[in-house]
């Protein structure tokens, strides 16, 4: 008798020679089938379990490309519908000051609309692996450029840029939505994807605040975002990751790091934002480093606003 069979290995031979690895329902057969007088009948039982384990697994890595294809087709077909229909709203998250708690600018946050439930991230991975990153892009200055004017003038609105959208003409033309907004705009730079040929993208940077426009650093501290940044794109604000921030009271090691963030961002000119606050403890700790500015669940969630927002509502 075998004792606690793992696999059952049958060689078959005929027109060619086949190996099979009995294993999963046939394990439980393998005694039976040794002990067994009808070997010819076991074998051919043993055989198709066999093949059947084998056809399962078959099926399973078609299943799974098949769901990935399905998945990777309904992105790109609900982005294209939202950039046909328009169908994006923007939702905006304070920024705020830790001392007085009034709002000093705030981010713009991309929500589809209307029939397109597709989530933010996954949204703008599609636009990128489509090409199409310029023309959501423009969307949502559009949208920003509809709605700025429901925030107090001396307000800064944070929008996110992704690398590739810096080469677009459109960012910087006469006819941009946003130009005559410049001086309120921080292009925040989100740095999860490598940046490319340096040199051109400064230039590209320069471009922007020739026009009044500022630069941030997003996720600092995350992905390709990090202290060599600070040298290559010579930032007006820096937003540290909440990976960092998170329940950073608790650890002397993130703290002291993100001492170190704000010190170096002191030193530089630089307005330090911590994002992802969403604690009284992490706020308290922070503030202690003198962090510029606050950003999290602990001071607002990103809205859409339906009425005009004045000093006194922002606080």
């Amino acid at each position: 008798m075998v004792d606690s069979p793992q696999s059952l290995r049958i060689l078959c031979t005929g027109d060619g020679e086949s190996v099979f690895s009995v294993r999963g329902s046939a394990l439980s057969r393998i005694d039976a089938f040794i002990s067994s007088t009808d070997l010819k009948q076991n074998l051919f039982d043993t055989l198709d379990d066999g093949l059947t384990y084998k056809q399962i697994m078959l099926q399973r890595t078609v299943d799974g490309k098949m769901v990935a294809k399905n998945a990777f087709s309904y992105r790109i077909e609900q982005l294209d519908g939202l950039l046909k229909n328009e169908e994006l709203q923007m939702a905006y998250q304070p920024i705020v000051d830790p001392h007085t708690k009034q709002a000093i600018g705030y981010e713009a946050l991309s929500r589809p609309s209307g029939n397109f439930k597709l989530n933010p991230q996954d949204l703008f991975q599609a636009a990128v692996e489509t090409g199409r990153i310029w023309d959501l892009g423009r969307l949502v200055r559009k949208r920003i450029a509809q709605t700025i004017d429901f925030f107090p003038e001396d307000s800064l609105i944070f929008i996110n840029l992704h690398p590739a959208e810096l080469e677009d003409p459109e960012l910087i033309a006469p006819s941009a939505p946003l130009k005559a907004y410049a001086n309120r705009i921080v292009y925040e730079i989100t740095e999860r994807t490598p940046i490319t040929h340096i040199p051109s993208f400064q230039q590209h940077l320069r471009e922007l605040r020739k026009r009044g426009y500022r630069v941030a650093i997003d996720d600092l501290g995350a992905g390709h975002a990090n202290f060599s940044s600070l040298a290559l794109l010579e930032p007006d604000f820096v937003k540290i990751d909440m990976e960092l921030v998170r329940s950073v009271h608790t650890s002397p090691r993130r703290l002291r790091l993100l001492g170190r963030l704000v010190d170096m961002a002191n030193e530089e000119g630089i307005f330090a934002i911590a994002e992802g606050i969403e604690t009284e403890e992490e706020a308290n700790a922070i503030r202690e480093l003198g962090c510029h500015y606050f950003q999290g669940f602990l001071f607002g969630r990103a809205t859409i606003p339906v009425a005009k927002i004045t000093k006194k509502t922002a606080s």
